[in-house]
Formats: structure tokens, C-alpha cells, sequence
């Protein structure tokens, strides 16, 4: 029987929009697994979107996105399971376009907006949500 497992790769707390153009964030693999899918997920002001896996001193691309649409978010299911051991780090790097607030109209003074994490789609948000299959 194997289990599997949700994990989200993102950050909780980071500076605000008016001067942040990125965000980087990871978390360590505490039992070995199959990273069996990703999904990437910003909000509206997302650019370009990586995943990375980290073992060792090899850093590997998993997932790219350029040209991050909020409006068509997928899940990548990855033909071949990448393996996971105790230790590694999936590292998630989100780029912004600060230049989006003056297309949107869910931000109303794009000027002195100051943009946080959160939930709602005026916020921003830089996370990952993957599928784990924990290996026995």
C-alpha cells in the first residue's frame, strides 16, 4: 500500500509587491517519495513560474512556466515519477510583473498598491501543490 501525499512548496509571509519582483521558498523531503505531479500557483500579477529539484549539489528544472495566465492553471502529471530521498529540497521560484496592476481592474490605485500574500485574488501567492507517493 502506498500513501499519498499533498505537500505544498510555498511562502507564507514575504515582503509586499511594492518593491518585491520574486520569491523564492523550498521544502525539505522528510521520507523518500515519488513527486508524481505539480501544480503551479500564483495569482494575478505571476509572470514565470520553476520548480526545482535539489539533491545534493544537483539542481534539476521539474516544472516551468512562462508567461503565467492566472486564468489557465493546470496540473503537470509527470510520465516518469521523479524520485525523491530524505533530504532533498523542492525549491519553487515565482516572478512578478508589477506592471499587470494597471491591466487589472482588481487592483484601484496601482500606483501606491501595496500587494500580500493571500487568498483572495488581489493578493499574490508563490506555491506549488504536488503529489508525493510515498516510497515503503
Amino acid at each position: 500500500f502506498r500513501r499519498v501525499l499533498f505537500r505544498s512548496v510555498s511562502q507564507s509571509r514575504y515582503r509586499t509587491m511594492k518593491r518585491m519582483q520574486s520569491a523564492i521558498c523550498s521544502i525539505t523531503i522528510e521520507n523518500p517519495a515519488l513527486l508524481v505531479s505539480v501544480q503551479p500557483h500564483m495569482h494575478l500579477l505571476g509572470k514565470n513560474f520553476q520548480l526545482f529539484h535539489i539533491s545534493g549539489s544537483k539542481k534539476t528544472i521539474v516544472s516551468i512556466r512562462q508567461n503565467w495566465s492566472f486564468h489557465r492553471q493546470t496540473i503537470d502529471w509527470f510520465e516518469t515519477p521523479i524520485k525523491l530521498s530524505r533530504g532533498d529540497k523542492l525549491e519553487v521560484r515565482c516572478v512578478f510583473d508589477r506592471k499587470k496592476l494597471e491591466n487589472e481592474t482588481n487592483y484601484s490605485d496601482s500606483k501606491s498598491m501595496y500587494v500580500l500574500y493571500g487568498p483572495s485574488s488581489s493578493d499574490e501567492m508563490c506555491q506549488a501543490f504536488t503529489n508525493l507517493v510515498k516510497i515503503t
